[in-house]
């Protein structure tokens, strides 16, 4: 929220959670709640390394906005879906 004197005093909640299922294989988490805009976010990255020059990526983002977090009551803003290749070709 805000105080007197106009300065924002903001508070933000953020889990990260990676898991790696082997060194070329990963599932990165990361998902964090602002209690200013009471926003509730998550960015979830798929990453597949099939040589050390070409990766693959899935990625998938949802947003939620909610009066309260105790109360539990969020409502879908917005989310996207992005996949990503990285190749590199040596002739």
């Amino acid at each position: 929220g805000y105080v007197s004197n106009g300065d924002i005093n903001k508070n933000l909640l953020r889990l990260k959670l990676d898991l790696f299922y082997s060194p070329d294989l990963a599932l990165l988490n990361y998902i964090q709640y602002d209690d200013v805009t009471k926003e509730l976010g998550a960015n979830i990255r798929l990453i597949w390394r099939r040589t050390p020059e070409n990766i693959i990526y899935l990625v998938f983002n949802k947003n939620w906005v909610g009066e309260d977090l105790l109360e539990r009551r969020f409502y879908p803003q917005w989310d996207n879906f992005i996949f990503k290749i990285v190749y590199n070709w040596r002739p």
